[in-house]
């Protein structure tokens, strides 16, 4: 959601092609949900040995993109999923099937 605020800036010189009144954007963010990783060695072969055994085919109509890839990074880590889209099909290699809950998550509001 965006809001706007005018506010004046009077401790700085006026500038070139600018108003009194500067007109400021904010962003109202959401926290979704995080998780900490860590950079540990057995981490990291942990990572380099992610089986991806488990594929998935979504209407790419009925995803939201983002949501989805928010969703496979919270889920899995950056770089333990595979995502391509061909005519309209979002092709996922995952760890584990997403359930209906977490696919319904990635809908189109």
């Amino acid at each position: 959601m965006l809001t706007e605020s005018a506010r004046t800036n009077e401790n700085s010189p006026p500038q070139r092609n600018t108003k009194v009144n500067d007109v400021h954007m904010k962003e109202n963010y959401e926290v979704i949900e995080y998780m900490e990783v860590g950079d540990d060695e057995e981490y990291l072969e942990d990572l380099q040995t992610t089986d991806l055994a488990s594929a998935q085919e979504l209407t790419a109509r009925n995803v939201n993109p983002m949501k989805l890839v928010t969703l496979l990074r919270v889920r899995f880590g950056i770089g333990r999923y595979e995502i391509q889209r061909m005519r309209n099909v979002y092709n996922i290699r995952t760890p584990r099937r997403l359930s209906v809950e977490e696919i319904a998550r990635c809908r189109w509001d």
